[in-house]
Parts: C-alpha cells; sequence; structure tokens
C-alpha cells in the first residue's frame, strides 16, 4: 500500500485500470487510507482492537470540493480527514468504533418495528414459524386467526399507528376501559392477553424493556360458566335441531342452519369433544369399523395430545349422514379431506365460528337464553357424574389432564394407554342418558343388511336448502 500526500489534485487524478483496485495510504492521519477502483474512490479508516484485530470502517466516498454539497455520504480529502480524526479519539478513549456501528445498524434494523401495526406483523411470523413461543409450544392456526381478528378490531384502530414505544399504561387502559365500559368485559381481558403477548415478543426483541401491557392488571372480573342446560332444554334444542323451520325468531323469520352444520352441534353433543374439533374432522381421522374417531397430536387438539373418541350409536348415525351429505367432487377437482367442507372453499373445513353463529340463531327461536356450543360439554359432562361416572373417565373422555379428575395433571406426561375401554363405557351410557332424555331411539349405524341406516334428524326439504 503506497503511502502518498493526499490532496484533491492527487486523489482526482487516479485511474486504476478496469479490474484494478489500489489503495493509498494518508501521509497525515495514520489509519486513513483511499480505496479507488474504476468505478469507485472509497474512503476507509483501519485501527488496532486491544484483541489484535484490525477492523476497516468505510466512511465514505471521495468527491471534490466544488461537488461536496447535497451529498451527505460524500467525503472530500479535509472531510475525511476530519472523520479519521474524530474515529482517532474514540479508539485513544478506548471505545470499538466498529462494534458501535453495527449494534447502530441492528437497532437501525429494529427500527423497521415503528408502529404497533409493524410490531404486529413481526408478532405473528414469528408465532407462525415458531420462532417465538411464548407456552413453549407453536401456537395453533386457530389461536393465531383470533388473536388476528382481535387485532384488526380492537387494537389496529385505535393504537395501530402510534409508534411502540409510545404505548404505556395509560394508553392500554384507555382501549381496555373503552371495551368494559360497553359491556365487553370478557372481551377486553381477552384483548389484554393478546396485547401481553404481543408486546413481550417487543421486549424478547429488546424492542422494549418493559412490557406495558404487564403493569395493567385484567379490567374485568370474570367468573366461570356455570350453565348447565335442564332436560327441556336439552329437547327444544334437538326438536330445531332435527327440523328448525318448526320454529321462528322473534322477528317471525325462519332458522336457516344448513343440515351439516345441525349435524355438527349434535355431534358436540354426543361427543363431548369442543366445536373447532368437530368441525374440523378429516376423513382420515375417522374409523368406522371400529367407530373411532382418532384426533392426532399437533394442533388437532387444544391439549396439543392424540385423542381417541369411542363413537356411540347416535354419534356414528350422524357421521355416516354427515358423509352422505358432502357434496359430489366436481371434475378436476380433489375430493375434500373433511367431513364439513366449507361450502366457499371445500378445501378447507367449516369454522368452529358457524356452530356459534348458527346456536345464536336457534337460541332465539327455540326461547332459551344464554347457552353456547361449550355448555354442551359442560352439560353432557354433568349428567354423566350425576349417573355414577367416575370424574377420571369423564376427564378422558373431555380430553382433560387435571388434578380434577383426581389425578395429576403430570401424570399424563408419562402415561400413553389410550384408556379405551373407560372411554368407551363413558361415552356408551351418555349415549343411553341422552336418548333417554330427547325421548329418541336412534337407529344403528347400520341396518341387518350392511348399509348405513337413516337418520333420526329427520330434515324436512324446506331445510335440505339451508
Amino acid at each position: 500500500m503506497d503511502q502518498i500526500r493526499l490532496v484533491d489534485r492527487v486523489v482526482t487524478s487516479l485511474r486504476p485500470e478496469p479490474g484494478e483496485r489500489i489503495e493509498i495510504r494518508c501521509d497525515k492521519i495514520p489509519g486513513l487510507s483511499l480505496r479507488a477502483s474504476a468505478k469507485s474512490k472509497i474512503w476507509v479508516y483501519r485501527f488496532r482492537r486491544p484483541d489484535g484485530t484490525h477492523p476497516r470502517l468505510r466512511l465514505g466516498h471521495y468527491v471534490a470540493t466544488e461537488y461536496a454539497m447535497g451529498d451527505p455520504k460524500a467525503l472530500t480529502v479535509s472531510g475525511a480527514r476530519r472523520a479519521a480524526r474524530l474515529l482517532m479519539t474514540e479508539v485513544d478513549a478506548g471505545r470499538d468504533p466498529a462494534t458501535q456501528r453495527q449494534l447502530a445498524r441492528l437497532s437501525m434494523k429494529n427500527e423497521a418495528l415503528k408502529t404497533v401495526t409493524d410490531l404486529s406483523v413481526a408478532y405473528f411470523e414469528a408465532c407462525e414459524s415458531g420462532e417465538y413461543r411464548p407456552s413453549r409450544k407453536t401456537k395453533r392456526p386457530n389461536t393465531l386467526k383470533a388473536e388476528r381478528h382481535k387485532f384488526k378490531t380492537y387494537i389496529q384502530p385505535e393504537i395501530g399507528a402510534l409508534r411502540v414505544e409510545a404505548v404505556d399504561r395509560h394508553v392500554v387502559k384507555a382501549l381496555l376501559r373503552g371495551l368494559t365500559r360497553t359491556g365487553r368485559g370478557t372481551t377486553a381481558n381477552r384483548v389484554r392477553s393478546f396485547m401481553h403477548a404481543m408486546f413481550q415478543w417487543a421486549v424478547f426483541e429488546e424492542r422494549l424493556n418493559v412490557n406495558p401491557v404487564s403493569l395493567v392488571p385484567k379490567p374485568f372480573e370474570e367468573t366461570a360458566r356455570e350453565r348447565v342446560l335442564t332436560d327441556t332444554e336439552l329437547r327444544r334444542l334437538w326438536a330445531c335441531l332435527e327440523n328448525p323451520h318448526a320454529f321462528r325468531k322473534a322477528d317471525g323469520r325462519a332458522i336457516e342452519v344448513g343440515r351439516p352444520v345441525r349435524i355438527a352441534i349434535a355431534l358436540c353433543l354426543f361427543t363431548m369433544q369442543r366445536r373447532g374439533e368437530v368441525a374440523g374432522i378429516r376423513l382420515d381421522e375417522l374409523d368406522l369399523e371400529n367407530a373411532l374417531w382418532r384426533l392426532p397430536s399437533g394442533t388437532r387438539t387444544k391439549s396439543g395430545r392424540a385423542h381417541a373418541v369411542p363413537l356411540n350409536r347416535t354419534a356414528l348415525s350422524l357421521i355416516q349422514e354427515a358423509l352422505a351429505l358432502r357434496p359430489a367432487t366436481r371434475p378436476g377437482e380433489a375430493d375434500s379431506p373433511f367431513l364439513f367442507p366449507s361450502p366457499k372453499m371445500p378445501s378447507e373445513p367449516i369454522g368452529p365460528s358457524a356452530l356459534s353463529q348458527a346456536m345464536r340463531d336457534i337460541r332465539e327461536g327455540i326461547g332459551v337464553e344464554d347457552i353456547t356450543v361449550h355448555d354442551l360439554r359442560r352439560s353432557t359432562a354433568t349428567r354423566l357424574a350425576q349417573n355414577g361416572v367416575a370424574p377420571f373417565d369423564i376427564a378422558l373422555c373431555l380430553s382433560h389432564a387435571t388434578q380434577a379428575s383426581g389425578v395429576a395433571a403430570v401424570t399424563f406426561v408419562y402415561v400413553r394407554a389410550d384408556f379405551l375401554p373407560e372411554k368407551t363405557r363413558a361415552m356408551t351410557a351418555l349415549d343411553r342418558l341422552l336418548n333417554g332424555v330427547l325421548d329418541t331411539d336412534r337407529p344403528s349405524a347400520q341396518t341387518a343388511t350392511g348399509r348405513p341406516a337413516p337418520s333420526r334428524l329427520r330434515f324436512t326439504a324446506q331445510a335440505a336448502g339451508a
């Protein structure tokens, strides 16, 4: 490397050949040099770290004094010397300007998360990829879908454009207070939980030092639902599932609930499973020959564990009917893998919200207030307990692993038996109890000829188009 007196006249006259690169050291400032090629002339500064390494810092490109105005990255000879002297001062003070620049670039990268909306995009990407697992397991698609709905509906319109660091406890309290004052206390709690997870991601990424949501308690005191449907309510619900057009809403309109959705709600009743698990039943999960529904481990169950559900007589008949109702495959299209394919997109199942919306219409028509699809689990579990079924067996059917069943939850980490005999007895008892309440004698899933038996869910011709 040559060392010459760097002045504008000398630097301007440098004309390296194509493919050639020369580096000339400044005779006045140790460490300052000019790297010139046929396309560019770049100022660099090198210094020695205590560990013996010699990092190189790029200062900017050379420009003659008469052309220096208006280009913040351009350095004249005197400008390069001035920048190098400042770096020499930092090195003499024991600092490492190269590392400081790397940290500054990292900080600028984090600045991509400028607003709360930017933060949400990064949060959802990290959750989907599994990079961020706040509960030590990847979030299920349905969970992320619900979180996206919360952000789009309740958070983005209010604070989506705010800078991340501008969100403090006062902003969080104001947002949640707006929900509680309009009678949406439970929603406010759910929004708070999601915001806490999202801003914890910002702390994880060192974008924030403190999670502002952790300073705000839940705004609404919740009590566990205790709703158990009475025998009369169950009979009215069942009658509406059989023939919804026999009932009317308060405004006189008919209840428009399609047959597959009604069957799905009935399956929630006779299998004790969650609405999302029933709505998303895949054909390859069903073993009708052995009357079993096997949910695989992973995202199909809330616990993430595999779960085998014995199908009692009524549940098996309902599934047979649902299979018969599946739409024919169009030419050139693959057959849907789901028992309840979405009418708009057969490659996807109906959503859990379809069952909830249907239940809202049904409860209005039958005049029974405040019932949800999830209440069917509580109602059936309660009836089993009242009729002598052990809490442990009920917990197995519900796919619960809690000490309420009489066994420590951690036990299920080690016990991998499927307990099919116990669950089968409980499901058979459930079938007998419910049919006794509903005063129905549903036929078996197969007749003596081996063909599927018709369902007792009687649908009128008018309902067929629902």
